[in-house]
C-alpha cells in the first residue's frame, strides 16, 4: 500500500484555506464545481484507506492514554501472551521490555482491543499460589502448621514479600497417590514472583526433610 509522505499532508492542510476560497469564487461566477467536488471525495476516501491503520493506532494511543487504564511503567499481559513493563508509549504503538530484556513493539490498537491484565493497578500487589503435593502417611495439621510457618518466615524476611500478609494453605486434591494443596502467599509485584517462589520452594524442601514430611515423589 502506497504511504502518502507526512510533508504532504502538511502542504494538504496548508493550502486547504485556499482551495476552499477558490470553489467559492467559481461557484459565485456560475461555474459548476461538482465534477471536481467529487474528484476530491474520491481523493479523500483513497487516503482514508491509505492512512486506516495510522488512524486506528493513533486514535487507540490517545484513548488508552486518556482513560489512564496503562501508565508509564505499568507490568502488563495481552491476551496473545506478551508480557512487559512499558517503557514507551507513542501515537503509533506501544513498547514493552519483557523479563529477558527484550523490547516487544505493540500496534496501539492491539492495545486497544486486547483483553489486557494490569498488574501495576489498583496495587502492584498480588497474591501466588504454589501447588505442593504430600503422600496419604503424613498427618495433614502438622503439615499445615509447618508450612504455614514456612511462608510466613519467608514473606517477614524477603525483600520481595509483603510482610503482616497471612498466607494460607488449602487442600484442593486427594489424588491417587498423595494429597495435593496450595500455599498462598503476596508478593510486592509479579516480577518478584519468581525469585519469591524460588525462595520458598529451597526453604520448604528443607524444612520437610527435617521435620520429616514426605513429598509425593513418582517414579511412573
Amino acid at each position: 500500500m502506497t504511504k502518502i509522505p507526512r510533508d504532504s499532508w502538511r502542504n494538504i492542510f496548508r493550502f486547504m484555506p485556499t482551495l476552499m476560497g477558490i470553489l467559492f469564487i467559481l461557484s459565485s461566477y456560475g461555474i459548476s464545481i461538482s465534477p471536481l467536488l467529487t474528484a476530491l471525495g474520491a481523493g479523500g476516501l483513497a487516503s482514508a484507506l491509505a492512512l486506516q491503520d495510522t488512524l486506528a493506532n493513533l486514535f487507540s494511543g490517545i484513548t488508552t492514554l486518556v482513560s489512564k487504564q496503562v501508565h508509564m511503567g505499568d507490568y502488563i499481559r495481552l491476551s496473545s501472551g506478551e508480557a512487559g513493563r512499558v517503557v514507551d508509549m507513542n501515537w503509533r504503538n506501544t513498547t514493552i521490555r519483557t523479563a529477558t530484556g527484550n523490547m516487544v513493539i505493540v500496534p496501539n490498537k492491539s492495545i486497544a482491543t486486547a483483553t489486557l491484565t494490569n498488574y501495576e493497578q489498583p496495587l502492584a500487589e498480588c497474591t501466588i499460589s504454589i501447588p505442593l503435593t504430600i503422600t496419604y502417611d503424613n498427618d495433614l495439621q502438622r503439615v499445615e502448621d509447618v508450612t504455614l510457618g514456612v511462608a510466613r518466615h519467608i514473606l517477614d524476611h524477603s525483600e520481595y514479600g509483603v510482610t503482616g500478609f497471612e498466607p494460607l494453605v488449602r487442600y484442593d486434591q486427594m489424588g491417587e497417590y498423595g494429597i495435593s494443596f496450595k500455599v498462598v502467599l503476596r508478593i510486592r509485584n509479579i516480577v518478584d514472583e519468581a525469585v519469591l517462589k524460588h525462595q520458598f520452594i529451597k526453604s520448604i524442601y528443607t524444612t520437610y526433610k527435617k521435620e520429616n514430611i514426605q513429598l509425593l515423589i513418582r517414579h511412573d
